[in-house]
Order: C-alpha cells, then sequence, then structure tokens
C-alpha cells in the first residue's frame, strides 16, 4: 500500500495552490469500471460481494496504490485508484482475474475474466476527481437498488465524514459497528483461510466482521476527505452530480488491454478449437480473418493488435472486422 506524502497530496491537488473557484491539476488518478453488458449477474450473493471486497483489500496491500473509492453492483464495478498507470492497471488485471476464477469455480459467467470487459479513463483535475468519485458512490440508488448512497454494505460511500450522519447509525453497514468486529490475529486458522488466498498478506492487526475485512483498513477515506475539505462540500457533489454527463464523459473510456504474451496463449487456444491439427501459418487469410474476428469479438482487441497476432496487415484487416 502507497503512503500518503507531500508527492501524494500534490498530485491529487490537495496541496496545490489554485485561484478561488479554479480546478487543480490531477496526475496519476485513474477510474476503472467494467461493462455491465458482459456479464449478466457477476456478484450473485453476499459471499461473492463479501469475497471481491477481501481481494481489494489484499490488492492493496500488495501493489503501491491508493484506493480512493469504489462500488460493487450485481453486474459491473467501480475503482477509483491512484499510482502509476501501469501499477493500477496491473492492479485491476489481477482484481479481474480473481473473479474470473471465482465465477469459474462457481459456475458463474466467465466474461469477467477478460480484462478487455473494463475500461479506464485518467483524471486529470480536482473537479472531475470529485465528480468522479460521487458518481461512482452514486451508483446503487441510480441503479434502483433499495438504498441510499450512503448506506450500500458493497461500496466505500459510508466511510466518508461518517460523522455528518449521526442519528442514521441504524441503517449503516454492519461493518461500521467496529464493537462487532474482530481482530484477524484472534482469528482460527480456518478462519483466516475462508477469508481468502493473500489474507496472510495483510496485517494482523487488520479487523474482521463475519469474513470480510473492513474497508476502513484499505480504503483511502481520511485522503477522500482532504479532496473534498469539507462534509457540506462532499454533500453537494453527491447531490449535484449529474449522472447523464458523466456517461457521456464515459463514452471516452479507454480498453484495459491485455498484453500481447497473454493474448499469444488465448490465440493459440481458439486456434486449436477453430482448425485442429493447424498451426497459424498453415492457415490461409480467410482462416486467418475467421480467427482475427473470434479474438474480437471474445477479447475486444485493437485491431493493431489483432493483426499482429494473426499476422495480417492491419489497415486491410480493419475493414474486414
Amino acid at each position: 500500500m502507497k503512503e500518503i506524502d507531500e508527492k501524494v497530496l500534490y498530485d491529487l491537488g490537495i496541496s496545490r495552490r489554485v485561484e478561488r473557484g479554479q480546478s487543480a491539476p490531477i496526475t496519476n488518478c485513474y477510474h476503472f469500471c467494467s461493462d455491465g453488458t458482459k456479464a449478466e449477474v457477476l456478484f450473485r450473493c453476499h459471499d461473492d460481494y463479501v469475497y471481491a471486497m477481501n481481494r481489494l483489500a489484499v490488492l492493496v496491500q500488495e501493489h503501491d496504490v491508493l484506493l480512493l473509492a469504489f462500488c460493487l453492483m450485481d453486474n459491473h464495478f467501480h475503482i477509483v485508484l491512484y499510482g502509476l498507470e501501469e501499477v493500477c492497471r496491473d492492479f485491476i488485471r489481477e482484481f479481474v482475474r480473481c473473479l474470473g476464477i471465482a465465477l469459474s469455480k462457481r459456475g458463474g459467467d466467465e466474461a469477467i475474466a477478460d480484462v478487455s470487459a473494463v475500461s479506464f479513463k485518467s483524471i486529470t483535475d480536482s473537479l472531475y476527481l470529485k465528480t468522479v468519485i460521487c458518481y461512482v458512490l452514486r451508483n446503487p440508488p441510480v441503479g434502483h437498488l433499495a438504498y441510499s448512497a450512503w448506506f450500500y454494505p458493497y461500496s466505500s460511500c459510508s466511510l466518508l465524514f461518517p460523522s455528518s450522519l449521526q442519528g442514521c447509525e441504524w441503517c449503516a453497514p454492519r461493518w461500521m459497528d467496529m464493537s462487532q468486529s474482530e481482530s484477524l490475529c484472534d482469528l482460527s486458522y480456518e478462519q483466516r483461510r475462508m477469508i481468502g488466498r493473500g489474507a496472510e498478506k495483510v496485517p494482523r492487526n487488520w479487523r474482521t466482521m463475519d469474513g470480510m475485512i473492513l474497508p476502513s483498513h484499505y480504503v483511502a477515506a481520511s485522503l477522500v476527505e482532504k479532496i473534498f475539505v469539507t462534509p457540506r462540500a462532499y454533500h453537494y457533489f453527491m447531490s449535484s452530480c449529474r449522472d447523464k454527463d458523466m456517461d457521456e464523459q464515459m463514452e471516452s473510456f479507454s480498453s484495459l488491454s491485455i498484453p500481447d504474451k497473454e493474448m499469444r496463449v488465448h490465440r493459440d487456444t481458439l486456434l486449436k478449437g477453430l482448425f485442429p491439427g493447424q498451426t497459424l501459418r498453415q492457415l490461409s487469410v480467410s482462416e486467418r480473418v475467421s480467427l482475427a474476428r473470434k479474438l474480437k469479438s471474445q477479447y475486444g482487441c485493437p485491431t493493431k493488435q489483432i493483426a499482429r497476432l494473426v499476422g495480417l496487415p492491419a489497415p486491410q484487416l480493419d475493414r474486414l472486422l
């Protein structure tokens, strides 16, 4: 997990001097979201959400990143990270890979195992950062779930300015009540194993509840509060964030690409299924185009990458795809 230092505060616009009413520039901050059309149901039950949240906890510990916000919906997820771009991309690739393995073991839709189903956008100014965070956290009520954004149990929303919601503790996520939690060091080996692979990598003083690592340990909530400065500003952005405007912004998202080395493995698997007994060199042009279409439909790779994988000129392949 990345330490919060002066560089982090500067990169996130917190310590930058800007004119009143102006937006500060932001660097090394990214919004990742999965494609909800790729999996009809990604998280089917409470245990699926807990598994995913525990994976976030472990991955935050393993990567030099800060998790600023997250929201897990039943068929997609949103994650806002601070860190170097390649480190953040590795974080998401590993998260998606773990979800894919878990879904395949439970007989679920494996589409999410394809990282082309995840898109990302660089966040470049403080106004947009505040808007993105609120857009992510507002997903549950916008998706017509029976929750206020502040009390949805599978997001980081309730961690921000909790004192401003006094009197509403009865409807807050159960994991907000620290008195019912227990330290990892007090758990048995079997209980720690139930939390999931990599649990031994998180600090033993972190606390859990019903097998869930408390989000307060791995979400940089105090840093996000500094971004908004006051509860009033946070609630203003939560109430004024226009989802239509954000949806238009998200159309410019870039796809999280799969490295060529990994794609060659997928290509060879498809090749064996489509043209048994043949190597890539033995394929005709029409057969290579068929393989290219399969790669495009299943993995959503850029045309230039597919051209490299099937050995065809990119301009001509682009017209055929």
